[in-house]
């Protein structure tokens, strides 16, 4: 895998969280091109989805623990530079937030929904100087999904964290 940096407002990692991980993970594998790596996650394995040149492009996980609630959806991580304004900003526009920051590899993560009721993970990396990226660590797979809905079926409160 490279340790390119990555940069404020690009998509740093996908994942997926389902009830049955190994068969989904060996659906996408036998037509998109991905390899499956096992991911250790203590008792159990979620999966790493690898492209052709080996770098990690995404996950599938189990729908267990703190992920058990997630729909079945993909979700997109993007990397912002200040995830507290990132947040503050979102409530201001219309927008909530669904799942409240948290550590992750080295930085802190949250989820919101925006007006529309799509559904994203926020990044930041707290690690001053690093080159990390979240596909750089196999071992810590982040989860939740990414859902679009029409903005006219959409109901969002705007709750504050």
């Amino acid at each position: 895998m490279t340790t390119k940096k990555q940069t404020v407002g690009s998509i740093g990692w996908r994942d997926l969280t389902i009830e049955n991980a190994k068969e989904v993970s060996d659906f996408y594998a036998a037509f998109v091109g991905w390899t499956v790596e096992d991911t250790p996650m203590g008792d159990y394995a979620d999966y790493t989805m690898m492209d052709a040149n080996g770098e990690a492009v995404g996950g599938v996980c189990h729908a267990r623990g703190s992920n058990a609630d997630m729909p079945a959806q993909w979700l997109l991580y993007v990397v912002v530079a200040d995830l507290e304004k990132s947040l503050d900003e979102t409530l201001k526009r219309g927008g909530d937030v669904i799942a409240p920051p948290r550590a992750l590899m080295g930085g802190k993560m949250a989820v919101i929904k925006d007006p529309a009721g799509a559904v994203m993970a926020l990044w930041k990396n707290d690690q001053a100087g690093s080159a990390a990226r979240l596909s750089d660590v196999r071992s810590a797979l982040i989860r939740s999904r990414m859902r679009v809905r029409s903005a006219r079926n959409s109901s969002v409160s705007g709750t504050s964290r």
